[in-house]
């Protein structure tokens, strides 16, 4: 039965050794020396009773023994020998055992016969059964196949192999899974196991799938299992038949079908409809379709439907309104989020789903058609599911009683089947019975709507009954006093316990304290006092505030939104939502929780439009929560109470304003006395920038209006103009007196005190005021005390023999600096020294102190200022020849600082001088800084024999490069001594005045310009003469110009002054600051007076040269004979040599000279006049060349030399040094 071969080379197993096969090993003496299990079996003869024993004795019978023994000789000898052979049973029966004997050697060689022998008659037997069994296995049409415990195939029958399709050969040694893959073979593998396992027989086990025999149909297989083991018990493997049921399974699925869709029908008809719910029977409808009918489903309903409206038949032209009831589906990757319940959408009037309402059919639309009833899922995200191909999509409408309800939309999804003629008629059935179960709850919905809104009708007919009897009661007993507590507790009182088991009453902190309106919290949290909490007996909820008390409610809690928004929180049940307004709020989240707080309402009290507070209504005892009828009379009765609350508030506001009026009245007296003595001091303290004067005048101020005594000190350093430094950290500090006062006639305290200008070491509380920089107060001043107030101890007992009861130290501290100090002391004055007064002397101390610190910065800062502006004026007027010089320069005696003016007279070349005169705009160290620089660079330029016009342009150019907001003015008058012609330019100053011999002044008309730093404008000189003995005036506006007085007034006052001569010109100037300016002078003036005066013939020469063709030798001629006349006759040859190179240099560059003129001052100069306006200029002659070394012999013999512009022409000029001891004239 077992086939021979087995898997993976393991040794091969007989059939046959089922049979019990018996082994003996005999020794030479016939001495059993070795007895198996199978010969006690088949024998009877237990190993104990055989080993030792002979084996002819035991096993056979008296006539066989000597056979046996010749037998076994042979044996010995070599000759095996195999045969029958009757052998004696233990219990006296013979045994017919088939033999083989075989002869071996056994330990040392001894000869041994090892005897093998089986049952011949079992044998037999087993024989013929395999011959039957193996009929039966070969010619059965049931496939049988057996397996080892491995579960592979041992053996088969063809039946089994032509089911499977596969040869006999190919199944064997494989397992079950590895020859058909295509069927469920690790479950029957599994049942095997357990057949293996247990021993127990299964029957009727199936499998399906496909085989090689038939690979595009499925096939079903009843398989029986049972274990094959050996007679002791040992398994052998598993044998199994196999059966072919595909048409009964086909048909017992068909029939599985059908009564799951019957099934399935019956269980609709108990779930579909259970209640008359409309949202409830869409869900049951959804789940029942999925996933027995299909794999998505979702249910509409026509909006009029779910509004409760009329449903009137769907019109095919108009687009329909539909809601999403319910939605079922088993498709994990169904984008179930983008179709969420109870939205609504509009049908166009050309869609499917339009389609199946107007027709009141099912309309099936493949799935890539149809457009999803969603508006939040991609359009990829919608193709990437339906992926590449589409499936069926059934839209059914909801029909009952002939009207169209709603509609379902449902799918099948992935490789399931599609809707089969059954599948279709149970989803009809279905979509039919929800149709009529929805109908049915429309209309039990209209009528329950009739029923309820008529016993609505009678609930709050009679809540509005006990709402006005609450109402009526509240009226006469809320607000029957005009006290805040009261009325708050009145309407806690009346609430309970009609309406509430507690009723808390809170009202905002701010309108309690007095104010008109509660000021909105930066985080939106309430402050409320709890003004009123009242409970019926045996509520559990306790106070966590006392009654008064003040506590801030955080923004998310009921009582804080409330007053917020203006709107009541009502909260029936303390659910997970319930607790959600205590979040924020862990004290009173663990005490709702604790004290069994069922439901609570919380509602604003507003009264004129403005919240005043809130009231919490609290149920413990009560179970019914709190419903909207509950809050409408909370409301009612709130609106009553704010009122009432509102007015007391009014009450209590108004009786508190009027004793703050009173009181505010007694302050406002003194602090009008205070205000009084503050506005005369801001009239009186720092009238001027005096030191000693503003001290005084602090002490004047407040002796004896606020003090009997009263010192003012500063520090050295103060007194110098100087920043003083740190208070020393400890130890007394230097101070100078600088005003004391005192009330008392009789000076008891002004001799106990320093007198004005001493100096001495402060005091212990005075260097501690001064360090801290605070004021210190002693009110009530005793002994002990005042040894700390006296710089010295002989100092105390004066003080208290004047009285000394109140002190009061205040440091002067002005822009971070401590000044100095004052005290102010009380002798006569009984009431001692207050908060207020300390408040009053620190004001009047940081005025003075103030006033001090202006005054120090106005002397550093015009010292600074004054020494600047004086090292950057010309310090020494040379003498001009004909030409007599006066100038004044007076700084602002108003003006705390200095201004920009400035003057300049220049010497030039030719006896000719420039005068200037120019005002910098603006004041101080910066407006005399830029003064500087354009005096400077005007000086420069002005030496380079520039015209006025051109200086003036050059100077605009550099005052714009000084920087922006930079302005002057300025005047520039170039004149000539020989013949009085003046060259003068403007730029934004005021004209000069010229005063003839005769008394007559006028002002020169010269173009104004603009000031310097405009740029862009040009500027323009205008000559004229000047009469002999004339005066000509430059000067700055700071001259003219006064407060209360015209310009052209002042411009006339200075003609009529100028041309009123003095008997000298320096004091014609004086006794023109002295009539323009008076005593003061409230900006910076600069003056140059220019009186002409004769030249004098023995300084100045003149030859004309126009027509003479011998120029050359009558110019060296003339330069001869006049410096030999002048007494400079050791310089004539120097002066002969060069004159007659310039003349020569004219006559071959610039055509015919015009004059030759000689001048005598500082230095002797000589001037060539020519026709040609361009400058010479030095050129380097070659050797070979005769001429072009003029200019160089110039350059090298002359002090300097150089040339200038002319209207007819030019210049060109040279200076030699006089002899040493030579008068300049």
């Amino acid at each position: 039965m077992v086939n021979e071969m087995q898997h993976q080379g393991e040794p091969r197993q007989d059939a046959l050794l089922m049979v019990p096969i018996a082994t003996a090993l005999i020794e030479a003496d016939g001495r059993i020396l070795h007895w198996s299990g199978d010969a006690e079996a088949l024998l009877g003869y237990t190993a104990d009773e055989a080993i030792g024993a002979k084996a002819a004795q035991l096993l056979a019978s008296e006539e066989q023994r000597p056979y046996l023994l010749e037998l076994f000789q042979q044996i010995l000898d070599g000759r095996g020998w195999s045969g029958v052979f009757a052998v004696r049973h233990r219990d006296g029966h013979n045994v017919n055992l088939e033999f083989r004997t075989h002869p071996i050697a056994g330990p040392g060689g001894s000869p041994l016969v090892l005897a093998v022998a089986s049952d011949v008659t079992t044998l037999r037997r087993i024989q013929a059964d395999l011959a039957v069994l193996d009929g039966f296995f070969t010619q059965s049409p049931v496939g049988m196949g057996v397996f080892d415990p491995d579960l592979r195939f041992v053996r088969l029958n063809e039946a089994l192999a032509r089911v499977n399709g596969l040869s006999v050969d190919a199944h064997l040694g494989h397992r079950l899974t590895e020859v058909l893959p295509g069927i469920n073979g690790e479950e029957a593998e599994a049942v095997m196991r357990q057949v293996l396992e247990s021993g127990t027989p299964v029957v009727d086990s199936r499998s399906h799938g496909r085989t090689p025999r038939d690979p595009q149909h499925d096939h079903a297989w009843s398989a029986s299992y049972f274990r094959l083991e050996d007679p002791g018990g040992r398994v052998l493997g598993v044998s199994s038949t196999i059966i072919d049921i595909t048409e009964r399974f086909r048909a017992d699925a068909r029939a599985a079908r059908a009564q799951e869709r019957l099934a399935l029908l019956v269980d609709a008809t108990a779930s579909i409809g259970t209640t008359l719910d409309l949202r409830q029977t869409a869900r049951e409808l959804a789940d029942a379709m999925v996933p027995r009918v299909a794999d998505i489903s979702g249910v509409f309903a026509l909006e009029a439907l779910v509004a409760g409206r009329n449903v009137e038949p769907p019109d095919p032209e108009a687009p329909q309104l539909v809601r999403r009831l319910a939605f079922a589906s088993n498709d994990p990757l169904y984008p179930a989020e983008a179709l969420p319940v109870d939205t609504v959408y509009e049908l166009p009037t050309d869609s499917p789903y339009t389609r199946a309402l107007t027709t009141g059919r099912t309309v099936v639309v493949p799935s890539w058609e149809l457009p999803l009833l969603s508006e939040g899922i991609p359009e990829s995200r919608r193709q990437a599911y339906l992926g590449d191909r589409p499936r069926s999509v059934r839209i059914t409408p909801l029909v009952a009683r002939g009207t169209t309800l709603g509609m379902i939309v449902y799918s099948r999804r992935g490789a399931r089947e599609s809707f089969a003629e059954a599948d279709i008629t149970l989803g009809d059935e279905l979509a039919s019975r929800a149709a009529v179960a929805i109908d049915n709850a429309r209309l039990y919905l209209r009528q329950h709507q009739t029923v309820l809104a008529r016993q609505q009708a009678l609930r709050e007919a009679k809540a509005a009954q006990e709402r006005l009897a609450l109402v009526n009661v509240a009226s006469t007993r809320i607000g029957t006093t005009l006290d805040l507590a009261q009325t708050a507790q009145e309407l806690a009182e009346v609430a309970t316990p009609r309406l509430a088991d507690t009723v808390v009453v809170e009202v905002l902190e701010d309108l309690v304290h007095g104010e008109r309106e509660a000021r909105p919290q930066p985080d939106s949290s309430a402050v409320l006092r709890r003004m009123a909490f009242h409970s019926v007996h045996g509520s559990t909820l306790k106070p966590i505030d006392r009654l008064g008390g003040v506590h801030r409610f955080v923004p998310g809690s009921p009582y804080a939104w409330s007053l917020a928004n203006r709107k009541p929180v009502l909260v029936p049940r303390m659910d997970e939502a319930g607790m959600a307004w205590f979040a924020d709020d862990p004290v009173r989240s663990a005490a709702v929780r604790e004290q069994n707080v069922r439901s609570f309402m919380v509602v604003p009290l507003i009264a004129r439009g403005t919240p005043v507070g809130v009231a919490g209504f609290y149920r413990t005892l009560v179970e019914r929560p709190y419903e909207d009828d509950d809050l409408a009379l909370a409301g009612e009765l709130a609106v009553r109470a704010a009122v009432s609350i509102d007015n007391a508030l009014l009450f209590t506001r108004e009786r508190d304003a009027a004793a703050a009026r009173q009181r505010a009245l007694d302050e406002a007296w003194a602090a009008q006395q205070r205000l009084s003595l503050l506005n005369e001091a801001s009239n009186r303290i720092g009238t001027t920038l005096d030191l000693h004067r503003t001290a005084r005048e602090l002490v004047d101020v407040v002796i004896p209006r606020f003090a009997d005594f009263v010192t003012v000190d500063l520090r050295e350093t103060v007194l110098g103009g100087e920043e003083p430094g740190p208070v020393p950290d400890d130890g007394s500090v230097l101070m100078r007196a600088v005003a004391v006062g005192e009330a008392a006639p009789d000076g008891t305290m002004t001799g106990a005190a320093d007198q004005v200008g001493e100096t001495s070491q402060s005091a212990e509380v005075y260097a501690q005021s001064l360090r801290t920089r605070r004021s210190i107060l002693i009110a009530e001043v005793t002994e002990e005390e005042l040894r700390r107030i006296v710089a010295s101890p002989d100092r105390v007992e004066p003080s208290l023999a004047a009285g000394v009861h109140s002190y009061l130290m205040v440091p002067l501290v002005a822009r971070g600096l401590v000044l100095g100090g004052t005290e102010f002391v009380r002798t006569r004055n009984p009431v001692p020294f207050g908060p207020a007064d300390r408040s009053l002397a620190e004001e009047l101390a940081a005025r003075t102190a103030l006033a001090i610190d202006n005054g120090r910065l106005y002397r550093r800062e015009r010292d600074t200022a004054l020494t600047l502006q004086r090292s950057l004026l010309p310090q020494e007027i040379h003498r001009t020849l004909g030409l007599e010089i006066a100038y004044r320069y007076l700084p602002s005696s108003v003006v705390s600082e200095v201004g920009g003016d400035w003057f300049d007279v220049v010497p030039l070349s030719s006896g000719r001088v420039a005068l200037i005169v120019g005002d910098v705009m603006g004041h101080g160290i910066r407006a005399a800084a830029t003064m500087g620089q354009l005096r400077t660079v005007a000086r420069t330029l002005i030496t380079l024999d520039l015209d006025p016009a051109r200086v003036l342009r050059r100077l605009d150019e550099a005052t714009t490069a000084i920087g922006e907001g930079q302005f002057a003015t300025c005047v520039c008058v170039v004149y000539d001594a020989v013949d009085r012609h003046c060259t003068a330019a403007c730029a934004g100053h005021l004209p000069p005045v010229v005063a003839d011999p005769e008394g007559r002044a006028r002002l020169v008309e010269l173009p104004p310009g603009v000031p310097l730093g405009v740029g862009g404008v040009p500027f323009e000189s205008v000559e004229f003469t000047l009469p002999e003995e004339a005066i000509l005036a430059l000067y700055t506006d700071g001259l003219v110009e006064r407060r209360g007085r015209d310009l052209d007034e002042g411009l006339r006052l200075l003609c009529r002054t100028v041309a009123d001569r003095r008997r000298s010109l320096e004091q014609t100037c004086d006794a023109v600051l002295a009539e323009l300016t008076g005593r003061t002078a409230e900006d910076d003036i600069a003056v140059i007076m220019a009186q002409v005066r004769p030249a004098g013939t023995d300084r100045i020469a003149i030859l004309p040269l126009t027509g003479d063709h011998a120029m050359v030798a009558h110019s060296r001629r003339f330069t001869r004979e006049t410096l030999v006349e002048w007494g400079l006759g050791s310089l004539a040859d120097w002066a002969e040599l060069l004159t007659s190179e310039l003349i020569t240099n004219a006559l071959v560059h610039a055509g015919s000279p015009t004059q030759l003129r000689l001048f005598c001052n500082r230095m002797l100069t000589v001037e060539v006049a020519d026709e040609e306006g361009e400058a010479p200029r030095m050129r380097r002659a070659r050797t070979e060349d005769e001429g072009g070394r003029g200019m160089h012999l110039v350059n090298e013999l002359a002090h300097r030399w150089g040339s200038r512009r002319t209207k007819d022409g030019k210049v060109v000029w040279f200076e030699l040094e006089l002899p040493p001891g030579t008068s300049s004239g």
